[in-house]
């Protein structure tokens, strides 16, 4: 069981989202794979924010700096 620990490090660095042992509880696989899908779901609806959050803001200077300009 020595070798589990650096491979589950190695596995999360590489971008794995849960690290499970055999044999593998199905509860536990369904609930991480909602668990998964929540976050990337939320994950989504950031990027998603962040992006109008920019443009509103680029749009606000270019309209501040319109009304400075005339």
């Amino acid at each position: 069981m020595v070798w589990i620990k650096p491979l589950a490090v190695k596995a999360m660095k590489l971008g794995a989202y849960e690290y499970m042992t055999k044999p593998a509880n199905p509860d536990l696989i369904g609930t991480v794979i909602k668990k998964a899908l929540s976050v990337h779901e939320l994950e989504t609806e950031v990027n998603v924010l962040r992006g109008r959050i920019m443009r509103q803001e680029i749009f606000t200077k270019i309209y501040t700096n319109g009304i400075q300009k005339v």
